[in-house]
């Protein structure tokens, strides 16, 4: 059926040239990916300005890796309506957060003892239903790299 499938994509009125459709994403069609992305990045550009986390003068305000997204504020507000954000963006666009399997790290820098101080009274929730608290752990896996409470990670090569 895929042999010879051939689609473009239009962006801003203009269409791509066309791209051969294959199969290769296990949960469904080939375009899957690509729309999600699409869809991914209206979710980013949406989140409110000045909420994040300070590095070197920039605030970023999300880490994302294909279906995976971290987000990061400096206030429990400023993280409440990023949450909020990505759960209406992404209902716009058909996406749904699913509350079961996403969770809430807090953490507080303290600069001068470098160290990070976990807080775990708040709450945070995603139409209505409270997301899950983790505690930290010494460590931790996340997208294949294990890290460390100190926030050093470990590679094996």
């Amino acid at each position: 059926m895929y042999e010879t499938a051939h689609t473009t994509l239009a962006v801003n009125t203009q269409n791509s040239q066309p791209v051969k459709v294959g199969r290769g994403v296990r949960q469904g069609d080939p375009l899957s990916p690509i729309l999600f992305n699409m869809a991914m990045d209206l979710i980013l550009a949406s989140l409110p300005q000045g909420v994040g986390y300070g590095l070197e003068g920039e605030k970023i305000a999300a880490l994302a890796y294909a279906d995976d997204l971290i987000l990061l504020a400096g206030s429990k507000v400023g993280m409440q309506e990023s949450i909020d954000t990505v759960v209406g963006v992404g209902e716009m666009l058909g996406l749904r957060v699913n509350s079961g399997k996403s969770s809430v790290l807090s953490m507080v820098p303290d600069g001068k003892r470098k160290k990070h101080h976990y807080l775990t009274g708040r709450a945070y929730s995603v139409r209505g239903s409270k997301l899950r608290q983790v505690a930290c752990v010494e460590r931790w896996r996340y997208l294949g790299i294990d890290f460390e409470s100190s926030g050093s990670s470990m590679i094996e090569l």
